[in-house]
């Protein structure tokens, strides 16, 4: 697999971009039930298991919880791998976009924790209610500070460049350091195209999955879903990948242009899909490895 950009043109290129979501889980662990549970049935070691309790019902936190579930889907979907750690990457003619919707998943985000504060009083006594016996008023934070317990951010960083490291250390030594550190970069830029190329795969190894067996039913999701990979890889191949754009426009005009309901009712076009997606996969093994199944 190649590329066509230096380590200096996706310095350029592309950022870096974390996500940092924090948020107030409302369970804990009930010691006192955990040992008593553990006495009643002779549990002969701690590591068995605890009794983790909700404090509030679901409901009141909800909203929250989804919003930051589809802020997380978002921001792998439109992004790189890059290092551990959560950062990924993302290309500089994406990050308005990227940043845009981001910001909104912040603002409902913020909305959603200010209406858990405006109803904590009253999720409590519910919460304390279901609970009976295992209830316990100090299991709670102070409804003073508890909106401050949730929390959406987005930190975007520029790209580490060796362009102008300043290190007090030997020559020698530098030169050796920027050698392997624009080395690894290259080698995060290839890991980051060879997401795409995964990410294509498994769409394509699960149309042809579905669809290479007369029983296996299929929803309307198969084809959109594969519609919207292929958009966003082609948006996210900032690098130029010439076989990578090749493989794409490939799946875009003998896979993703079909829709369900004509596919489904045309049994010849249905094969001739699943032979398509079959012989799709066989290209993409020297790029991906074999197919996820």
């Amino acid at each position: 697999m190649t590329t066509t950009s230096t380590t200096k043109s996706l310095h350029e290129k592309a950022v870096l971009v974390k996500l940092i979501q924090h948020n107030w889980s409302g369970r804990k662990v009930d010691r006192v039930a955990t040992a008593k549970v553990a006495k009643d049935f002779e549990v002969k070691s701690s590591r068995v298991g605890t009794y983790r309790k909700s404090l509030v019902p679901r409901e009141y936190l909800k909203e929250e919880t989804e919003i930051r579930r589809q802020a997380y889907v978002y921001h792998l979907t439109n992004t790189l791998p890059w290092m551990d750690g959560g950062v990924r990457m993302t290309p500089v003619t994406l990050l308005q976009d990227y940043l845009s919707a981001m910001r909104k998943f912040e603002d409902a985000h913020r909305a959603a924790a200010q209406k858990i504060g405006q109803n904590y009083t009253q999720a409590v006594k519910e919460g304390m209610l279901l609970q009976g016996k295992l209830a316990n008023a100090a299991d709670y934070p102070s409804a003073d500070n508890i909106t401050s317990r949730f929390g959406l951010d987005i930190i975007v960083m520029q790209l580490p460049s060796t362009a102008d490291w300043r290190i007090d250390v030997p020559k020698q030594q530098l030169a050796e350091l920027k050698a392997q550190a624009e080395k690894d970069q290259q080698q995060l830029q290839q890991d980051a195209v060879k997401d795409l190329y995964q990410r294509l795969g498994d769409a394509v190894s699960h149309v042809e999955d579905r669809l290479s067996k007369e029983e296996n039913v299929f929803h309307n999701s198969l084809f959109k879903n594969l519609k919207e990979i292929v958009g966003v890889v082609g948006r996210l191949n900032f690098v130029g990948d010439p076989k990578l754009e090749a493989m794409r426009k490939e799946i875009e005009a003998k896979l993703a242009k079909q829709t369900a309901d004509v596919v489904r009712a045309d049994p010849g076009l249905r094969k001739k899909v699943a032979s398509d997606a079959a012989a799709i996969m066989k290209k993409m093994q020297s790029f991906m490895g074999p197919a996820k199944k």
